[in-house]
């Protein structure tokens, strides 16, 4: 607790008086406290007083204003979780593209990247798909799903726009696009001239 000029502790064993006590020894100190709300947040007021009776007066020393304890871990805590909440909500997809995916595999050197993000909440996808070596341009991209890794599906969700790295998109999907999604039940799949049913193909990953 800190120390003030010309205050003095009450001696031991005797309590110190409250603020509504109607007699007080001459130079006695006052401390009290109480809650205050501003907003949302609680704060605790504490304030320190000398009482002198024989002028009768009381002569304010020191007064300030402190959060609560309570009020500043859950101040905190609910910041941190609302933080959290909002990040686990969104979750990273990711994919390496290759010939050797193909089913059955093709002899290109191409190879491709898929970044995306799903947002839980609102079913919202976005992707970036980028590639490179491929025999020719891109005439069509596509998710293609449900199936896994080996195995062909039909088209779950087309590219639109231009077919040039990189190829960026987003879309709303389903409850049940987003079951197969997160279950990694999709692939990207880009299909060229010379590789119409599929030149490079990626699984789409979520994180963990």
């Amino acid at each position: 607790m800190p120390t003030f000029p010309h205050a003095r502790r009450a001696g031991r064993g005797r309590s110190v008086p409250r603020s509504n006590d109607k007699t007080l020894p001459h130079d006695r100190v006052l401390i009290g406290s109480t809650f205050q709300r501003w907003g949302w947040v609680d704060y605790l007021v504490f304030f320190v007083i000398r009482v002198d009776v024989k002028p009768q007066r009381i002569i304010m020393i020191k007064a300030g204003k402190l959060f609560s304890v309570a009020t500043l871990v859950a101040t905190l805590g609910l910041g941190i979780l609302g933080a959290g909440s909002a990040l686990a909500e969104t979750v990273a997809i990711t994919g390496k593209l290759a010939a050797s995916s193909e089913v059955p595999p093709n002899a290109s050197a191409g190879v491709g990247t898929l970044e995306a993000s799903l947002d839980k909440a609102s079913c919202i996808l976005k992707w970036t798909v980028t590639y490179s070596g491929l025999t020719g341009p891109v005439k069509a991209g596509h998710f293609h799903g449900p199936a896994p890794t080996g195995q062909n599906a039909g088209v779950a969700l087309g590219f639109s726009g231009s077919m040039d790295s990189p190829i960026q998109g987003t879309a709303t999907l389903t409850a049940a696009q987003v079951e197969d999604l997160l279950a990694g039940k999709w692939y990207v799949n880009l299909h060229t001239a010379t590789n119409p049913g599929g030149e490079i193909r990626g699984q789409a990953t979520a994180a963990p």
